[in-house]
C-alpha cells in the first residue's frame, strides 16, 4: 500500500483530533491528507491511496467531485491476502513500459490489439488514434 498517504493521514488526523479534542471524519482527513501531498509537497497523488488506507479492508472506490470508498470485503465470500514483494515501484514507468510493449506488438498484448476491429473486420473508430500511440 502508500506509505506516505498512511502517514500523511495519520499525522492529519492526529492534528484534527489534538484541534477539535473528538475523533475526527474519515472522508475529511483523505481530503486534507491528499491535498497536503498534492499541493503542499508536490507528489501529484490521486485519492485511491488515501481512501484504501484510511478505510482498511478491500474497498470499491467510486469517483466523482470527492470520491469515496465501500468496505466490500465481507460481500466477496472468500478471504483476502495482501502480499507486499518489497519492490518500490513507479506507476507512471510501470504504465510507460506496459505502452512500450504493446505498441511493440509482443505476443502478450495481442489480445488487446483485436479491440481495434469491429465485426466484419471494419476498423473502429478509435483504431487510428490508437494506432498513433494517443490515448
Amino acid at each position: 500500500m502508500s506509505s506516505s498517504a498512511a502517514l500523511t493521514l495519520a499525522v492529519v488526523a492526529a492534528l484534527a483530533t489534538l484541534r477539535e479534542e473528538d475523533a475526527p471524519d474519515t472522508a475529511g482527513v483523505c481530503a486534507l491528507a491528499r491535498q497536503a501531498e498534492t499541493a503542499e509537497l508536490g507528489t501529484g497523488a490521486g485519492w485511491m491511496d488515501f481512501l484504501a488506507c484510511a478505510w482498511g479492508g478491500v474497498n470499491r472506490i467510486s469517483a466523482g467531485s470527492r470520491p469515496h470508498a465501500d468496505l466490500i470485503t465481507t460481500s466477496l465470500g472468500l478471504p483476502v491476502v495482501l502480499i507486499d514483494t518489497r519492490q518500490r515501484r513507479a506507476t507512471a514507468t510501470v504504465l510507460a513500459g506496459k505502452r512500450e510493449r504493446y505498441q511493440a506488438r509482443e505476443p502478450r498484448h495481442a489480445h488487446l490489439r483485436g479491440r481495434d476491429r469491429r465485426p466484419g473486420g471494419r476498423p473502429h473508430p478509435g483504431a487510428a488514434a490508437a494506432a498513433a500511440g494517443l490515448p
